[in-house]
């Protein structure tokens, strides 16, 4: 899976609204119980809004996640993880 994300950074000074920065990473599907996520990066995602978030299968379908949350874990090399879940599965 293709992960792009489009988001603003953060004004500097006060002055209007952040420059656009784009993000790009993979992904890999995980299946649980008949539902579909993504996981990917963290930092590909963060800070982005739901409809900026493009998930991009190998057969060029284009999805955005219904939800997206972080997984925390007492090993802090892994606090870099974020799931993106898919409002369909994959392929259809």
């Amino acid at each position: 899976m293709h992960i792009e994300a489009e988001k603003h950074e953060a004004a500097t000074k006060g002055y209007g609204r952040g420059r656009l920065v784009e993000e790009a990473g993979s992904g890999v599907v995980i299946e649980l119980k008949d539902s579909y996520y993504v996981l990917t990066n963290r930092h590909v995602i963060k800070d982005a809004q739901l409809n900026d978030i493009k998930i991009r299968s190998s057969d060029g379908n284009i999805i955005n996640p219904a939800k997206v949350w972080s997984i925390r874990t007492r090993h802090r090399r892994d606090e870099h993880q974020r799931t993106a879940s898919g409002r369909r599965p994959v392929g259809q």
